[in-house]
């Protein structure tokens, strides 16, 4: 969790198990009840010790980096699945459970 996040996670990870994981990147989706994290809509992205919190609307890094290789993953992905992403957020707001969403295949 990058830092200043807070653990109060109210939601479950709403990415399915293995949504990056093969390729070596995940991308958890919570709900955090730190207001510093809510908006604009967003998911983190984490590559090994990397995390980026990545705009869902246009995959514009909020804060963060990761390296290119695994942007290029996270954003080929993120491309795909925009419309999830959005309802997850939405869904996450409520706090209400989360969808899954495939993997990058």
């Amino acid at each position: 969790m990058l830092a200043g996040a807070s653990e109060d996670v109210v939601a479950p990870v709403a990415v399915e198990a293995g949504a990056g994981w093969a390729r070596g990147w995940r991308c958890p989706f919570w709900f955090d009840t730190d207001s510093s994290d809510h908006n604009p809509p967003h998911f983190h992205a984490i590559y090994g010790d990397d995390e980026a919190l990545v705009r869902i609307s246009d995959g514009g890094l909020i804060r963060g980096l990761l390296p290119r290789t695994a942007a290029r993953l996270v954003e080929q992905w993120r491309s795909e699945h925009v419309g999830e992403l959005v309802e997850n957020w939405e869904l996450a707001q409520v706090p209400a459970a989360l969808g899954s969403i495939e993997p990058l295949r």
